[in-house]
């Protein structure tokens, strides 16, 4: 069996390491936007690929002196400063990465079970990074989830000839 990789598949594993978006990888590295969307994660599954983008990741952060925890001390600080100064919008953009880094998000396209979390206990857990709850995150994340349950037990209100819908959901 070949475990070389075609030059496609080398530029997308690149390509990934720019931004970690499978989607964009693909696009870049050459493949069909039409496709790309499907595509990237199909290859991100891919054990050669896998095992060439743990191999660059590792090659870079020698060239950086970088270590995985250091990336995550750096965001986890970031988290810290921007929600002390009330940055609530950069506060969150550090949770996400961290949630990402530490794996912490779920497929959303795979079949639920009946040991998922609670939509209330999804939120909590995205919303709480190294054992502290962002309460600015979980706030928006329950006056989202209630938007959502409102929208769904009333029935849309028709809209009449010449009316403009009101598109405003207010918690």
């Amino acid at each position: 069996m070949d475990n070389e990789l075609n030059k496609k598949q080398e530029r997308f594993c690149r390509e990934f390491l720019i931004d970690c978006n499978a989607g964009q990888a693909c696009i870049r590295a050459g493949y069909s936007a039409k496709t790309a969307y499907s595509a990237g994660p199909r290859l991100l599954n891919n054990p050669r690929i896998q095992a060439r983008i743990a191999e660059l990741q590792a090659g870079k952060f020698e060239e950086l002196d970088i270590e995985a925890g250091d990336v995550i001390a750096m965001l986890l600080r970031s988290y810290k400063d921007a929600s002390a100064s009330g940055q609530h919008g950069p506060a969150i953009r550090a949770a996400e990465l961290l949630g990402k880094r530490l794996g912490l998000f779920i497929d959303v396209n795979r079949q639920a079970d009946s040991e998922d979390p609670t939509p209330e206990e999804a939120i909590r857990d995205v919303c709480t990074v190294n054992g502290v709850l962002c309460e600015v995150c979980h706030g928006y994340g329950m006056k989202m989830l209630e938007a959502i349950r409102k929208a769904e037990r009333s029935p849309p209100r028709p809209v009449s000839e010449g009316e403009k819908p009101n598109l405003t959901v207010v918690p």
